[in-house]
């Protein structure tokens, strides 16, 4: 295993660097084996793209992490229901199961149970099948949906004992009644339901569109549910109604869970890149913290914003450094894991310190503030070390950039050439207040 895991990291490497790498191994590392992830399988992907499930399953196995998997059965129950004698209906986003197509609903997706386990098991994966007996659940309304139940309980009894073989639990999201009736649940409700009762750092839904879809048809990267303002976010107008939907899910389901539990939608070939590197490919959604902004330096709590800009740099912070800058606007969000400070120099808006926890990389804060500064700056300028590893980022947010010896200068919304100079002459030249 420590060969193998070496590989993998290796491999890890050529898609970001090591440090990056590293970093999320640490983190991951440091998670209780059942907190690591709940992984939710599309049901169409079992059966469009089961190798390639397989594949990004094992990846995690191969390297020490045991994610929860559950998975539904797709457009396959809906086969399976006609097959049956059973027409096949929707009542509120729901399916109807007709109370005698129990079987016919128990064998298809203990089909799809076995196959996704046995494609493990030829990926060189330790997987236990568990196709029924995880959720617990009562009849959502007999009358109208049939077999279909809302999650009263988990029994992770099963998936504890797979966790403790070293073995990947594979569950699918059917439940049981108190009489032992075999009950359709919503995904969500399933994935909330184990969410709830392990607290994991991570929420995955594998997906064949890859991730939330902007009104253009593109994968939204972020979303910061409290910056974005969601818990109305679902409601924002713009967006399509099936993202809006998954969104409203989501809130519901972060809400009562850590801080800490972020939501990653993407495709399985993108697995790997979205969990173990920033820019990710996919979706990411956490529920996030609010961008707070501040007009003067004593409405700020100096020492917890001091304690991120030196644990983000690694070095001091001038004693004097509230009293030399001129501030014009401070913006933290609300548990001080991103800031950014913006001053006046030379009579323009000038970007003196952004800094953003190890840990909060890659979850878009310092897109956020950065949003918020373009909105009430329509100028500024700032500079980097020419090493910096934030230099593409600041390019790629920049009207234009010179070095000056040991400095990049960057600037947006400035068109005048004297204007530009004197910009570059004055962030090049000023006193640093790091030390």
């Amino acid at each position: 295993m420590p060969e193998t895991r070496e590989t993998i990291t290796r491999l890890l490497q050529t898609l970001s660097g090591r440090k990056e790498v590293d970093a999320y191994l640490t983190r991951y590392a440091g998670v209780e084996a059942h907190r690591f992830a709940i992984i939710r399988v599309d049901g169409g992907l079992l059966f469009d793209e089961r190798q390639a499930v397989a594949s990004a399953l094992s990846f995690l196995h191969k390297v020490g992490l045991l994610p929860i998997v559950v998975h539904g059965a797709g457009r396959r129950l809906g086969e399976a229901l006609s097959t049956a004698g059973f027409e096949e209906r929707w009542v509120d986003g729901s399916p109807v199961v007709p109370p005698g197509a129990a079987e016919a609903m128990r064998r298809v997706y203990q089909q799809a149970n076995l196959a996704l386990v046995d494609a493990l098991a030829a990926a060189g994966c330790a997987a236990r099948p568990v196709p029924a007996g995880v959720f617990l659940a009562r009849h959502r309304d007999l009358e109208t949906h049939g077999l279909v139940g809302r999650v009263t309980d988990v029994d992770d009894a099963a998936l504890r004992s797979a966790f403790a073989a070293g073995q990947i639990p594979v569950v699918t999201d059917l439940a049981l009644s108190p009489e032992g009736q075999v009950l359709f649940v919503d995904d969500d409700d399933a994935v909330g339901a184990l969410a709830y009762r392990f607290e994991p750092y991570k929420i995955i839904y594998l997906d064949p569109a890859g991730g939330l879809l902007d009104a253009s048809g593109r994968v939204i990267p972020a979303v910061n549910l409290a910056a974005d303002g969601s818990l109305p976010m679902a409601a924002m107008s713009g967006l399509p109604p099936l993202t809006r939907r998954r969104l409203a899910r989501l809130t519901r389901i972060l809400v009562d869970l850590p801080d800490e539990t972020s939501v990653s939608i993407t495709a399985p070939d993108h697995l790997a890149r979205e969990l173990f590197t920033h820019k990710g490919r996919g979706t990411l959604v956490r529920r996030g913290e609010a961008v707070l902004a501040f007009r003067d330096f004593d409405e700020v709590d100096r020492v917890r914003l001091v304690e991120l800009i030196e644990g983000c740099f690694g070095r001091a912070v001038a004693p004097d450094y509230f009293e030399r800058k001129r501030c014009q606007r401070v913006y933290v969000t609300e548990q001080y894991r991103a800031a950014a400070v913006v001053t006046e120099e030379a009579g323009v808006a000038y970007l003196d310190k952004l800094a953003v926890t190890p840990k909060a990389r890659g979850e878009g804060l310092a897109a956020k503030l950065w949003a918020r500064m373009r909105t009430d700056f329509p100028t500024l300028f700032w500079r980097a070390r020419d090493d910096n590893p934030v230099r593409a980022w600041y390019f790629d947010r920049a009207d234009g950039g010179v070095r000056r010896g040991k400095w990049v200068v960057f600037w947006y919304g400035i068109d005048d050439f004297a204007a530009i100079g004197g910009c570059v002459e004055a962030a090049a030249t000023l006193p640093e207040t790091l030390s």
